[in-house]
């Protein structure tokens, strides 16, 4: 995500999405018993939804906020805030769920609308996303392509690169191969890789060609 918003800004466009790692869950606590939270940092919570370091533009100006989600069975689901709540999650709906699929996601966005608020009212004061989000219209995204707990993570990735104005793009993909086979382009290319020095000429040529394609796009 560094990555994509290094590209918008180098092209001199506007930065429209910000993206959230899992600092935000793991600073605040989520799905640990209220005895054993520890006490909240809001210097380090402000921080974990700030811009990203070395690149300076203004949460308020942003349209989406994209937040991914790790559940304790190491399956991942992704959060936007693009006006609306929209819920986007790439594993199979569980039976429990099946009459109510709004509840498996009820605790989460609670957790967002009480915690979100005031890292941003620290981290960005005035701006829109201080509003209690759990107001907003909550949307489950219904077209997302179901595949394993093993490969959601890999899935959330591809989501939030993809997201523009309330829908997705999702390039043409027929199986976890390929889905594996597209990150690990995007993680050789990635600017920050430091096992770059370490590949082989041939490898290290490759690469190269990618980042002439992309930066042509």
């Amino acid at each position: 995500m560094f990555d994509n918003i290094q590209t918008v800004k180098r092209k001199g466009g506007l930065i429209s999405n910000h993206y959230l790692d899992m600092q935000f869950w793991m600073i605040t606590d989520f799905g640990r018993h209220q005895s054993y939270r520890k006490k909240l940092d809001m210097e380090q919570l402000a921080n974990s939804v700030r811009s990203w370091p070395g690149i300076r533009y203004s949460i308020t100006s942003c349209k989406s906020i994209h937040i991914p989600i790790r559940s304790k069975s190491g399956a991942y689901i992704l959060v936007i805030l693009d006006r609306s709540v929209y819920i986007l999650d790439p594993t199979p709906i569980e039976e429990i769920y099946k009459l109510n699929p709004q509840a498996k996601y009820v605790n989460r966005i609670i957790w967002i609308a009480e915690h979100l608020p005031k890292a941003i009212s620290k981290a960005c004061p005035g701006s829109i996303w201080n509003e209690n989000i759990f107001l907003w219209q909550q949307n489950i995204v219904r077209d997302v392509s179901l595949y394993t707990r093993e490969l959601s993570g890999f899935l959330v990735i591809l989501l939030m690169s993809t997201w523009n104005d309330g829908k997705l793009n999702l390039p043409f993909i027929k199986d976890g191969y390929e889905l594996r086979k597209q990150m690990l382009g995007q993680l050789l290319t990635f600017k920050e890789n430091t096992c770059e020095k370490n590949m082989p000429t041939g490898v290290l040529d490759f690469i190269s060609c990618i980042r002439k394609i992309q930066n042509n796009i």
